[in-house]
């Protein structure tokens, strides 16, 4: 029984989530982590965009981000914040040489 009401309120939030604008649900992924950010992407068509913005994937690097790149021994060419991201997340011993 209690999982039919877990399964229910889970539906309702996805539901309001949903009808949020982008503008929140923006505000809501920029304090999530990757994982968190992914999950939703697959959970979910109304957070889709979140995959498009670059500025979500981008609070997800450390401020120095770009700095570690440019040391690293390979050079490391994406065309979004996304791309960029799954190249650091497959790659990181290439980019930690760079220290």
């Amino acid at each position: 029984m209690s999982s039919d009401i877990n399964s229910s309120n889970f539906i309702a939030l996805m539901y309001y989530f949903e009808s949020l604008s982008e503008r929140w649900k923006f505000e809501i992924f920029s304090k999530t982590t990757p994982t968190d950010a992914v999950r939703s992407i697959i959970l979910s068509k109304g957070f889709k965009f979140v995959a498009k913005s670059h500025e979500i994937w981008r609070n997800f690097f450390p401020n120095d981000y770009q700095e570690i790149i440019d040391r690293s021994e390979f050079p490391v060419v994406c065309n979004t914040k996304k791309e960029l991201f799954s190249v650091c997340v497959i790659l990181p011993f290439s980019l930690m040489e760079a220290n």
